[in-house]
């Protein structure tokens, strides 16, 4: 029986944001945690990779879209410091709770992030839009601290080959037709 409960619990904490219709609405975010997103979006637009590292847990981790790893708050302030001052050098942020999934004193996030600014990769959207997947936990003062963070560019939709999609990996990119 303990089993049948804790495959349940994790099977709705992992089927929340994806097993979503689309359009569907996000269940609402308690006001701390709505708060403390607010701040992280502010941290993100004032650059400061020192208030970026202090939302994480000590042991957090980080991953960017790059897949640059950082494990522990010291590793993410040098990981947030290497970022603003380059790929996020001069932009600008907005952050959005999609979903949230709440399970105790812990949540899961689903954000969506718009990020514009000049110095974003060439191939990079404009305005630039990461997923971002966030697992967050209250500390011992009650603050939601980020544990855990992802961020995610999600590749085009559409068939291979169509307006707007690079060519797969190893196929020649079709000729433009002649009149």
């Amino acid at each position: 029986m303990r089993k049948h409960v804790a495959a349940a619990v994790l099977a709705m904490a992992f089927a929340g944001p994806a097993a979503a219709a689309e359009g569907e609405r996000a269940a609402a975010a308690p006001p701390d945690l709505e708060k403390r997103v607010g701040e992280i979006e502010a941290a993100f637009n004032a650059h400061d990779a020192n208030a970026m590292a202090a939302f994480f847990a000590p042991d957090g981790t980080f991953i960017n879209p790059l897949g640059k790893r950082a494990v522990g708050r010291d590793a993410v302030l040098e990981r947030f410091r290497e970022d603003f001052a380059a790929p996020l050098k001069d932009s600008k942020h907005r952050i959005r709770i999609e979903r949230v999934r709440t399970l105790g004193d812990a949540a899961l996030l689903d954000l969506d992030h718009e990020v514009t600014g000049p110095n974003l990769p060439p191939a990079a959207p404009r305005p630039a839009h990461p997923h971002n997947v966030l697992l967050m936990k209250k500390d011992d003062s009650g603050q939601w601290m980020v544990v855990d963070a992802r961020v995610y560019f999600f590749l085009p939709t559409g068939k291979p080959g169509a307006p707007g999609r690079a060519p797969a990996r190893g196929v020649a990119p079709k000729p433009p037709e002649r009149r």
